[in-house]
């Protein structure tokens, strides 16, 4: 089990750089130094990376010293970083200096690092100069609208930036995507394979793990020193949106998530359709369903759109018995999944 905090209570992002995983995805409450802590890591070993948010209006408030990543290491490091335009959907991080006559800040020198976001990226990009991706955010709030392909677009981008850098002997990009725990519900960490992976480490009570022959590693920093030494703030103690308290200082998905999930014996269950690579099971008495992993079921149907459009067509009942809670899961990951079939 790694150190996952610093001497002084901060999160130990060191531990991301010399993970075996190409694909890190860490998981923290608010302000225990998940991005200050990569992004000094990444200046101070002066190792070439983009970084990457949502949304173009992301990356574009990013220009204000307030929504500045870099500002918190500006005041620490002596440093002044600061980003600015460079093409019509670019934008890129460099030092900064003031013009004595004028007073105004402009960028000087060479470009530290990209500012893309994955909704503008373009994907002919040749980023093989780059060793590191951070994708910081990566997960919305509430209140952001969702978009439609981004696991798809998230996997275009790391492929672009890649190229074939693996087959000229070279390490494979290193993706850093950092978060909170606002939803496991989320098209990057499906189109990963990360909700079943960070599930197992929720329900095993564990911080840390690597999955599919350590392609992929998750952190899940719990018991930060930094969120208990915040709990007494004002804030925390007027707040009454447990979900808000869980994730901000507990680093815990929201209770919805786990909501209906419990394991069940199939004794009393009868297969009833699988969609997918999952099994929906029918209760014989009870007006009960039981979701699984896996086809098990004789009827069967695919995601290919058409036959998805039909179980939606023949399987509206479903839906129906989700809101009326009737429908359990085996796991959070096949919640998730089930759910987005119908839009819940």
């Amino acid at each position: 089990m790694p150190n996952m905090y610093t001497p002084a209570g901060w999160a130990n992002t060191d531990l991301f750089f010399t993970d075996p995983a190409p694909i890190v995805i860490a998981f923290g409450g608010r302000g225990i130094g998940k991005t200050y802590g990569v992004l000094k890591h990444l200046l101070e070993e002066e190792i070439p990376f983009l970084y990457m948010r949502r949304t173009q209006k992301n990356i574009e408030m990013l220009e204000l010293d307030a929504m500045n990543p870099f500002q918190p290491l500006n005041r620490d490091l002596g440093r002044d970083i600061s980003m600015y335009k460079a093409g019509k959907f670019f934008y890129g991080f460099y030092e900064t200096q003031t013009d004595e006559k004028t007073g105004k800040r402009h960028a000087s020198g060479p470009m530290i690092a990209p500012a893309v976001s994955l909704s503008s990226f373009c994907r002919g990009i040749d980023g093989v100069e780059y060793d590191v991706l951070v994708y910081d955010e990566f997960i919305p709030q509430k209140i952001d609208k969702k978009m439609r392909g981004e696991g798809d677009a998230f996997l275009n981008a790391v492929e672009s930036i890649q190229r074939n850098r693996a087959i000229q002997g070279r390490p494979q990009l290193k993706c850093i995507l950092l978060s909170n725990t606002n939803s496991l519900d989320n098209d990057v960490l499906q189109a990963l394979g990360a909700v079943e992976a960070t599930d197992k480490l929720v329900r095993k009570g564990r911080s840390y793990g690597r999955f599919f022959g350590d392609s992929l590693a998750v952190y899940l920093f719990k018991d930060s020193p930094i969120s208990e030494a915040k709990k007494d703030l004002a804030i925390y103690k007027v707040a009454q949106d447990q979900e808000f308290l869980d994730m901000a200082l507990g680093n815990d998905f929201s209770a919805s998530t786990y909501e209906h999930v419990e394991s069940r014996s199939l004794d009393q269950y009868r297969p009833l359709v699988s969609i997918g690579k999952l099994t929906v099971y029918m209760h014989k008495t009870e007006d009960l369903f039981y979701v699984v992993p896996g086809v098990k079921a004789e009827e069967r149907y695919t995601t290919l759109k058409n036959d998805f459009a039909a179980f939606k067509r023949d399987f509206q009942f479903l839906r129906i018995a989700i809101y009326d809670r009737e429908v359990y899961y085996s796991s959070a990951a096949v919640k998730v999944a089930f759910e987005r079939i119908w839009e819940v």
